[in-house]
């Protein structure tokens, strides 16, 4: 949860302030609507991650402990990852906390008594 909302910071910080800061807007940056969704959607997956992580927390301290919801959160941290790897190339070590988080996840939906 604390790499989203670092994340979320750093890209307002270093990205997104930049940008709405610079005099000349060419583009899609010239419109204030597009630089609003732009903010917006680099937030959205910091937001996801923040509610992803909540529910895994949640679900663990069930009994028992539901082993589909950490199926899906594996695979969508995986397919997160695959996706950050493939557009920066490998470039930005977000892939690698991606993919550490599903890793992490499957052992334990795999040792669940109701895993599938």
């Amino acid at each position: 949860m604390g790499a989203a909302l670092v994340h979320s910071y750093l890209g307002e910080a270093r990205l997104i302030r930049p940008l709405n800061a610079e005099q000349v807007h060419q583009g899609v940056m010239k419109s204030p609507t597009w630089r609003r969704l732009v903010r917006a959607v680099w937030h959205l997956p910091s937001f996801c991650w923040v509610l992803m992580a909540l529910m895994t927390v949640l679900l663990t301290r069930q009994e028992p402990i539901p082993a589909i919801p950490l199926y899906f959160a594996s695979a969508v941290y995986g397919v997160s990852g695959v996706g950050n790897f493939i557009a920066t190339r490998g470039k930005h070590f977000g892939w690698i906390v991606l993919f550490a988080a599903g890793a992490l996840l499957l052992p334990i939906a795999w040792s669940l008594p109701n895993a599938p």
